[in-house]
């Protein structure tokens, strides 16, 4: 759908996008303390077996990749900035494709998750539970509200449900 409305980010809306923008580098600091230990550990305190730098190479690579994103984050930020410096938000409606549902290795946890027909904004949004997921069906329309640049989503709403999962990043 081409329907698209741009207008201002109100100051709660600019407050939500620094939180989630806050967040998100906090959670990938933790992150990378959570596997930056075990790698310098790795490094500094075995015998170098073969599953030693296996396990060198693994930490590693998931270091690197959790720090460039930090990094992204903190010291890159062109799409919030430009967020921050022009405040403006997107209105649009979107329509739903498919509906998937993932289930996680120990089969007692599942990610609900919708997909959405080809347009600038999103491609999917995971849903908080099955109760939402079951309101909605492929071809439903989904209001969405997003910043301009980076997309952050700041509301959602799908058959006059709220769709909006905080926990999740985007």
């Amino acid at each position: 759908m081409d329907s698209c409305i741009e207008t201002s980010l109100n100051s709660l809306e600019l407050g939500k996008i620094i939180r989630k923008w806050v967040a998100n580098i906090i959670g990938s600091l933790v992150f990378l303390l959570c596997f930056g230990y075990p790698l310098y550990y790795l490094i500094a305190f075995n015998n170098k077996t073969i599953w030693d730098y296996l396990g060198i190479a693994v930490c590693g690579i998931i270091v690197l990749l959790m720090l460039s994103l930090v990094v992204n984050l903190i010291f890159n930020p062109k799409s919030l900035l430009k967020d921050l410096q022009y405040r403006l938000k997107i209105s649009t409606k979107l329509i739903v494709d498919k509906k998937l549902v993932f289930c996680s290795e120990d089969k007692f946890s599942y990610t609900y998750r919708i997909s959405f027909e080809k347009n600038d904004y999103v491609s999917s949004y995971e849903l908080v539970n099955k109760i939402i997921f079951d309101q909605i069906n492929e071809g439903d329309i989904v209001y969405l509200e997003c910043s301009k640049y980076a997309n952050w989503v700041l509301r959602i709403e799908c058959n006059s449900v709220d769709l909006y999962n905080k926990n999740y990043g985007g």
